[in-house]
């Protein structure tokens, strides 16, 4: 059987590469093909389309040794504010599946949202420990195991999947072991299901209602997948880059919205709004999801100027529950950005969980803790690929070289 926890060591994360024909990021045991006498490197599904002979000349990258001497070409060094450095991350993976109202099945942490968060943070120099969300509210070994890794951890990403079982399979004791970790300095990544969960979502017994957020219940277990548009906030384009901007993976994502009515918005929590939804909504790109927008019809409108992307900063106060938090940093993620194409979509999500783990723009990473100053000399000037800072003039920051 496979270990409850699951964790990537830094070897993995000590050369990157782009797959020339796709463009995807690969690192170091992450399907990566390369042909030294090609100068090549490709993801796994486009070197399956090479013939036999073109084959023979790639290897798979599994470790440092099998670059060679090419090595040098691979190696990455960063002083982006957003760069992993070896600093771990938790992502919470597998759980209970789900009957949707609908019909068919979703589990806690859908399986290809854990596996491209966990590539894409591994490609940027993170860390990943996955732990299924289940272990988080076992008693006995299992759970002190999971919880212990919890809080060796400085961010932690709730992925897509299903909010209800997410909940159930956390129970009281996951949701207080989140709690504390906390109050200990965790950040907290939610995205989509996991933006569901932590807010207030519908009102429901199951949302944790840790952040003054409501999400419109006419965009939850509706079949509205498809392409969304976004318009990112002056900060939020700064803090997360221009792939903030534009068209992202829509799959029955949450609309959020700010409840400033709720006593604790002007008491202790701090709210950005950094991206909301655009026409023209969801673009379907499929025949269920053409049939979900039309059975939406106008309510589509309710989605434009939602928020799709929030920062919440809890203000340190006495705790008023012992299942929510008395601090901390936390980013909502409605779309998916881990699931949409390029690699300024991708750094999005990067850059949340650098932030939420008490990074700012202006701080490069240190040891794999949280940040250090930088000086404004050094800092350069902007990527032209993702606009993040760069140490050589006019080229591309370490992430988007390929």
């Amino acid at each position: 059987a496979p270990p409850s926890v699951v964790t990537m060591s830094s070897s993995h994360c000590e050369a990157i590469a782009s797959c020339e024909v796709c463009g995807t990021a690969m690192c170091i045991g992450t399907d990566w093909w390369h042909s030294r006498s090609l100068q090549k490197d490709m993801c796994g599904r486009h070197y399956q389309t090479l013939g036999r002979g073109q084959r023979k000349l790639f290897v798979e990258v599994v470790s440092i040794e099998d670059l060679g001497d090419d090595v040098d070409r691979y190696r990455t060094r960063s002083t982006e504010w957003w760069h992993g450095d070896g600093a771990t991350v938790a992502l919470l993976c597998g759980g209970s599946v789900f009957q949707l109202p609908g019909g068919g099945k979703m589990q806690a942490c859908d399986d290809t949202c854990v596996s491209e968060t966990e590539r894409i943070l591994r490609c940027s120099h993170f860390n990943v420990t996955r732990i299924p969300i289940c272990d988080l509210g076992k008693p006995g070994v299992t759970g002190d195991a999971a919880r212990a890794k919890l809080m060796a951890c400085l961010c932690v990403v709730i992925p897509g999947g299903h909010d209800v079982p997410q909940s159930a399979d956390l129970g009281a004791t996951g949701r207080q072991a989140l709690a504390k970790a906390c109050d200990h300095g965790l950040g907290v990544v939610g995205v989509c299901a996991g933006a569901w969960l932590l807010s207030h979502g519908e009102g429901l017994p199951h949302n944790f209602q840790w952040l003054p957020v409501f999400c419109h219940p006419d965009f939850g277990d509706n079949g509205v997948k498809g392409i969304a548009n976004l318009q990112p906030s002056d900060e939020g384009r700064l803090l997360f880059g221009n792939g903030l901007e534009g068209q992202v993976v829509f799959d029955e994502s949450p609309n959020m919205h700010a409840d400033l009515s709720l006593e604790e918005t002007t008491s202790r929590c701090c709210i950005d709004i950094d991206a909301t939804y655009a026409m023209p909504g969801v673009r379907a790109c499929d025949p269920d999801g053409i049939t979900a927008v039309e059975r939406l019809g106008d309510k589509m409108h309710a989605l434009i100027g939602g928020a799709a992307v929030m920062r919440c900063r809890l203000l340190p106060q006495a705790r008023a529950r012992y299942d929510a938090p008395s601090s901390g940093r936390f980013v909502l993620i409605g779309p998916h950005f881990e699931l949409t194409e390029g690699i300024a979509k991708t750094a999005v999500l990067v850059r949340a969980i650098a932030w939420a783990m008490g990074r700012n723009p202006g701080c490069g990473p240190q040891n794999g803790g949280k940040s250090v100053a930088i000086n404004a000399e050094d800092k350069g000037a902007v990527c032209p690929v993702c606009h993040g800072s760069m140490l050589l003039l006019a080229d591309p920051c370490p992430l988007c070289q390929d």
